[in-house]
C-alpha cells in the first residue's frame, strides 16, 4: 500500500493547537541523548534537542545551520489509512522536527523513514543541596516567666 503524502496541514494545526506543550513534552519523551537512523544518516539529539547528523556515505559528522536548534517532537506513521504522530518508535516512521513556535508548514523538517531508534536517558538534573542550618528552636527546661500582667 502506498502512503500519502506528507500531512504537512495536520502538522501546521497540530502546532498551532499543542505547540506550547511539545517543548516539555518533546523534552520528556526524548531525555538524555537520542539517536535515531534513516536511510542516509544517523541524527543525534540532546535532550530533545538536534546536536548533529552524520552521514552515511562519508562518516561526517556535520550540523547544518537548517537543523540546528530543532526539536524532535515525536514519529510520524501510516497505519490503516491514517497518519498518526507519536513519541513511541516504531521501525519506518518518519521522525518529526520542529522549529519551536513555529506554526508554518516550513517549521518541520520530517525525514525519510527511520531504520533504528535509541536513548540514552540521563537522570533527572539534581540540584545540590546546602546541609540544613542549625535548629533555631530553644527549648526551656522550666517554664519561663509570663512577665507583668500575664494571666495566672
Amino acid at each position: 500500500m502506498t502512503q500519502p503524502a506528507l500531512p504537512s496541514e495536520m502538522l501546521v494545526n497540530l502546532a498551532r493547537q499543542c505547540g506550547s506543550t511539545w517543548n516539555q513534552m518533546a523534552a520528556d519523551a526524548f531525555r538524555g541523548d537520542t539517536s535515531f537512523e534513516t536511510g542516509n544518516a544517523i541524527y543525534r539529539f540532546r535532550h530533545g534537542v538536534f546536536m548533529s547528523r552524520s552521514t552515511k556515505a562519508t562518516g561526517a559528522l556535520e550540523a547544518p545551520r537548517g537543523l540546528q536548534g530543532l526539536r524532535l517532537i515525536g514519529f510520524l506513521a501510516y497505519e490503516n489509512g491514517l497518519w498518526s504522530l507519536s513519541a513511541q518508535w516504531k521501525k519506518g516512521a518518519l521522525a518529526v522536527m520542529w522549529e519551536s513556535g513555529g506554526t508554518k508548514a516550513s517549521s518541520f523538517t520530517v525525514t525519510s523513514p527511520t531504520l533504528a531508534f535509541s536513548t540514552s536517558t540521563a537522570p533527572p538534573s539534581r540540584r545540590p543541596t546546602a546541609p540544613m542550618p542549625a535548629s533555631m528552636t530553644r527549648i526551656f527546661s522550666t517554664t519561663p516567666s509570663m512577665g507583668v500582667g500575664a494571666p495566672e
